[in-house]
């Protein structure tokens, strides 16, 4: 049923491109191709992030509201080859990926209700486009408890707001390195909390990797 209201609407109204307005396109190859990318760290408490992009440039900007808040999930795909593209441009990165005996990339989970409002975690189908390409193992059981939405929250009090909002439910990670994937990182509220979990599940590891910051 899903899918044939979203034929419908493409019908009704067709997708045109955020970057040129070139229609049957949400992003076309060309302006997918011409995204800035800035590729970067920046250290969160204890956690480190690598991101590719900045949340503020415009195509960036409508791509993730777009698939969060009108629940566009292919834009997920979207946003998964851009931090793959940003990723090939940062050798450090490149040279961490190649330790695949030893990665497992976990997605920062929706909570349950969020999941079924949404209908699906853009995390998580991000993650499985980095799983695709580099051939890294998905663990998709960290879980979390029903918050308001970080971006609903005042930024002094995300850390509040997420606090002892996550449980792992998967089994020991003793020796694993840890890549959790995120869409946007703010404050890093939200992977700091989730590492604190993993670490005490075992996790030797853990980067943060996020679309856009």
């Amino acid at each position: 049923m899903k899918k044939l209201l979203n034929l419908i609407l493409d019908i009704i109204f067709p997708l045109h491109c955020f970057g040129c307005q070139r229609e049957g396109f949400w992003l076309c190859e060309k302006c997918f191709q011409e995204l800035p990318l800035q590729p970067s760290f920046e250290r969160f408490e204890k956690l480190l992030v690598f991101s590719v992009c900045d949340y503020e440039n415009i195509q960036i900007k409508k791509i993730i509201k777009t698939c969060k808040f009108s629940s566009i999930s292919e834009l997920s795909n979207t946003l998964g080859k851009i931090l793959i593209k940003g990723i090939l441009k940062f050798p450090e990165i490149l040279d961490l990926l190649k330790e695949k005996n030893q990665l497992l990339l976990i997605p920062i989970p929706l909570s349950s209700k969020r999941q079924t409002e949404r209908g699906f975690n853009q995390s998580l189908i991000i993650a499985r486009e980095l799983s695709a390409h580099f051939q890294i193992p998905i663990c998709d059981q960290l879980k979390k408890e029903n918050r308001l939405p970080q971006s609903k929250v005042s930024v002094e009090k995300r850390g509040q707001n997420i606090q002892d909002a996550f449980s792992w439910q998967g089994a020991n990670l003793n020796n694993y390195q840890i890549i959790l994937v995120d869409d946007v990182v703010t404050t890093g509220a939200t992977l700091s909390e989730a590492s604190k979990i993993l670490k005490k599940y075992g996790a030797k590891k853990i980067i943060g990797f996020a679309v856009a910051r």
